[in-house]
């Protein structure tokens, strides 16, 4: 019987664990930094922290056990041992404001809707500066189990017509039970600004917009 790599359980345990509680409120403080126009933040902060974690999962498993997908894909951001993996961030408290997937387009939204049912694992982020915010590793199987409970209609929030939303949302209800399972791993992070790091980031001639995270990981 063909079994898929190990995936997952490696984040939660030390080193790996430790080092996401030393080092990620940092490197979350450098992006914001990095993505601010005076007092607001530029939309592409979300892209940026992505970088961030995908740089922690190359320095995990390995730069060649991370792929990404020849097509893109709302469910779909990277692969991993050959899991499929979803990555979101959110910024604040509460269970509302996670995207499912990204648009304005009416009939892009209801042909999401009918046919959306979740396929891969998903990695959560949830940033609450100066508290305590989260680190979750949502498996596959839960969300599927969450979603055969509520239904389309209980697990996607979806944007009221003629708003300019930017985007369809799981449920608030959802994600409160997608982070409470049983099946479900959590790190409590505490959100504590600071943007330095001991020793300097090099960069050579095979830089990427990842190198500098994962020579972060690697190195610190």
């Amino acid at each position: 019987m063909n079994t898929k790599p190990a995936f997952g359980a490696e984040l939660f345990v030390p080193p790996h664990r430790d080092k996401i509680l030393r080092i990620l409120p940092t490197l979350f403080t450098r992006v914001d930094l990095e993505n601010r126009r005076g007092h607001r933040m530029n939309m592409g902060v979300g892209f940026a922290r992505e970088r961030v974690l995908i740089a922690l999962l190359m320095h995990v498993y390995g730069t060649d056990s991370v792929e990404f997908p020849y097509e893109l894909s709302p469910e779909m951001d990277i692969i991993v041992n050959d899991h499929p993996l979803s990555i979101k961030t959110k910024a604040g408290t509460g269970f509302s404001g996670v995207k499912l997937v990204w648009t304005s387009d009416r009939i892009k939204i209801e042909e999401f809707y009918s046919t959306y049912n979740p396929s891969s694992e998903l990695l959560y982020v949830n940033v609450v500066w100066d508290s305590t915010g989260k680190f979750c590793l949502i498996p596959l199987s839960v969300q599927q189990e969450i979603f055969s409970e509520l239904r389309p209609e209980g697990y996607i929030k979806l944007p009221k017509e003629g708003t300019n939303s930017r985007g369809v949302e799981i449920e608030h209800q959802a994600m409160r039970k997608l982070q409470s399972h049983s099946a479900t791993r959590c790190l409590e992070i505490p959100w504590n600004k600071d943007p330095s790091l001991p020793g300097e980031v090099s960069l050579t001639e095979e830089w990427t917009p990842y190198h500098q995270w994962l020579e972060i990981w690697e190195n610190i």
